[in-house]
C-alpha cells in the first residue's frame, strides 16, 4: 500500500468519551465543524481513529464513516450539500487497501475527480486532500493486518497461539480475511471478548504507540495542521 499525503453498553460509553476536539459526526448530513474532516470505512474505524487520534493529541478534526468503498463515491459527491463544507480547508479519506493498494488509490482517486473534489497532487483546489491506504506502504492488507502487526511485535508469544489457533482453521489464502480472524482472536483472549476492533482500541487491548502506526501519526498531524 501506499501513502499520498498533501496532495451495546460498552459502544454508548465510548460513545459519550468521543466528545471534543475530536468531533464524532451524529450522521452523514450533520454540519461540518472543523476546518479538517477524515473519512473512514464505517463504524469500527470512526472508533479507532477517534482514539488514536485524543491519544496522540491530534485536534481540530471531524471523522465520519463513510459506510464501506461501495459507498465513498455517494458519500463525496454528497459533502458539497453539506452545511459548512464552505470552510471546509483539508479533507483526508482513509481506505484498506485489500488486495491491492494501486487499485485502492486509484479508486479514491477517481471517486475524488467524479466529486467535484482535487487530487492531492491539486495544490491550488480546496479543500486539500489526502489518501491514505491501509496498512501504509504494504501492497495489500486492511487495518486490521496493521493493528495485528504491532501485536505479533508487542506479543509475540501470545500472536504465536492465535496464528496456530488461525492455521488449525484453514483459513489460509482468503486474504484480509485472515487478518480479520487473527484480531477478532486476540481480542477473544482478552478482557472482554464481545468488543469490537474499535472498542478493543479504546480498552487498550494493543498499543498505539508502536512504531508501526507511526505514518498514521504523521497523516493525522498533517491533515490537521
Amino acid at each position: 500500500c501506499r501513502q499520498i499525503v498533501g496532495s451495546g453498553d460498552a459502544a454508548d460509553c465510548l460513545r459519550s468519551s468521543f466528545r471534543g476536539a475530536v468531533v464524532a459526526a451524529e450522521d452523514g448530513n450533520s454540519p461540518i465543524t472543523e476546518p479538517s474532516l477524515l473519512l473512514v470505512e464505517g463504524r469500527d474505524d470512526e472508533l479507532f481513529f477517534r482514539h488514536f487520534a485524543q491519544s496522540n493529541g491530534v485536534h481540530n478534526i471531524e471523522i465520519r464513516g463513510y459506510g464501506g468503498r461501495e459507498k465513498l463515491p455517494a458519500a463525496l459527491r454528497a459533502l458539497a450539500s453539506i452545511s459548512g463544507f464552505e470552510r471546509l480547508e483539508r479533507l483526508g479519506v482513509i481506505r484498506d487497501a485489500d488486495h491491492s493498494a494501486q487499485s485502492a488509490l486509484q479508486s479514491v482517486s477517481s471517486a475524488l475527480v467524479n466529486a467535484g473534489l482535487g487530487l492531492p497532487t491539486a495544490a491550488d483546489k480546496r479543500p486539500y486532500t489526502s489518501i491514505l491506504t491501509m496498512p501504509p506502504n504494504q501492497e495489500s492488507g486492511c487495518l486490521e493486518t496493521l493493528i495485528w502487526q504491532a501485536i505479533m511485535e508487542s506479543n509475540p508469544r501470545l500472536a504465536a497461539c492465535v496464528s496456530e489457533f488461525v492455521g488449525c482453521m484453514q483459513l489460509t489464502n482468503q486474504g484480509t480475511r485472515i487478518d480479520k480472524a487473527r484480531l477478532h482472536a486476540f481480542i477473544a483472549s482478552q478482557g472482554d471478548p464481545s468488543l469490537k476492533l474499535g472498542e478493543a482500541t479504546r480498552a487498550g487491548y494493543w498499543s498505539l504507540d508502536h512504531h508501526v502506526f507511526d505514518p498514521v501519526r504523521v497523516f493525522l498531524r498533517q491533515l490537521a495542521t
